[in-house]
């Protein structure tokens, strides 16, 4: 969702998909403030904007063909409330997606994990994966 569907707010220093292990100790303390400020917001993932275009760019990919949101949360590690925030996490990205692009999604069209996208999707011929393009994403 961050970046493809969803204007997450980012910042090189607090990037939350560059791995921390690649971080600075400054910017890994940033990236864990960052966390923190998102977990006493009981509003953040409900607020987030879509990004601009969305709905252009998703009538372009049902033309093509069936789509699915396949959404990551964030490690269980990063929060106060461990599993208990992140699977809020979960409920809320899914009420995001199916309240903002109900005409693109349903319930059987969306996976939200938290294991790394990657296990779950190799992308081939006959599928598009669509991720976010920063430079400051390794």
């Amino acid at each position: 969702m961050d970046g493809v569907l969803v204007d997450f707010p980012q910042n090189t220093a607090t990037n939350t998909n560059r791995p921390t292990q690649l971080l600075d100790d400054d910017a890994r303390a940033a990236k864990r403030k960052m966390w923190r400020d998102i977990e006493s917001n009981t509003h953040f993932w409900h607020d987030l904007p879509a990004i601009p275009h969305i709905h252009a760019m998703l009538y372009c990919a049902m033309d093509i063909g069936e789509i699915f949101v396949l959404s990551k949360t964030p490690n269980a590690k990063n929060f106060i409330a461990g599993q208990d925030y992140v699977d809020f996490v979960a409920k809320e990205k899914r009420t995001w997606i199916l309240k903002k692009l109900p005409i693109f999604f349903d319930d059987n069209h969306i996976i939200i994990c938290d294991t790394p996208k990657g296990e779950l999707i190799k992308p081939t011929q006959n599928h598009i994966l669509i991720i976010e393009d920063r430079k400051s994403v390794v």
